[in-house]
């Protein structure tokens, strides 16, 4: 009690906390906190992803429906065509 740790980068892994961000070098206090944080702007910009959805068409809906049904005959056995 009453005593206080620096935890940073060179810290090893098993003495940090469970709750550590590795691409964000940031910890965090529990699990609330760690799936707030996963899925924040700044940890998923630090991921390099984009937050933006692309505009979908309705020919592009269609195609990819089309597209995903055909997959899907192909994966199916002759006894599940059936």
């Amino acid at each position: 009690v009453g005593k206080k740790k620096v935890i940073n980068s060179k810290t090893p892994e098993l003495a940090r906390s469970p709750f550590y961000c590795t691409v964000c070098n940031c910890q965090l206090r529990d699990s609330a906190t760690w799936l707030s944080h996963l899925n924040g702007k700044n940890h998923v910009r630090n991921l390099g992803m984009n937050l933006r959805a692309e505009r979908s068409t309705l020919e592009g809906v269609k195609a990819k429906l089309e597209a995903t049904t055909a997959k899907r005959r192909e994966d199916l056995t002759p006894d599940e065509a059936a």
